[in-house]
């Protein structure tokens, strides 16, 4: 019997400012924000474990999505712009060298 419910699919989150901040800076000053998401402490309270699993997020987020980020870095694409913008109006600059290329390397293409 044909049904009209309409089939929905998550659409796939990707990197919001607070993430596109941490990779830029590499700083995680917030809790409950970005690759802090899970945790509930600011990033004087996160454990060890904490840690190791925030940098987990970043390596595999690198590598799925390092050479976008780069591209949008040095001004080939404007694709994380709009959400770099959100808070407090940022902009790239890609005159200073983001956190996370020193930290891992050029992205795998």
């Amino acid at each position: 019997m044909p049904s009209n419910r309409t089939k929905r699919t998550r659409a796939k989150k990707g990197l919001d400012y607070w993430k596109i901040d941490q990779l830029v800076t590499g700083q995680f000053l917030l809790a409950g924000v970005g690759y802090a998401a899970i945790n509930a402490h600011g990033c004087n309270g996160l454990s060890d474990d904490e840690w190791f699993g925030n940098y987990a997020a970043i390596e595999a987020d690198w590598h799925a999505i390092g050479a976008d980020f780069m591209a949008w870095w040095r001004g080939d694409t404007e694709r994380f712009t709009a959400a770099y913008a959100s808070v407090g109006g940022k902009v790239r600059d890609p005159s200073i060298t983001p956190w996370v290329l020193t930290e891992f390397g050029e992205p795998n293409l």
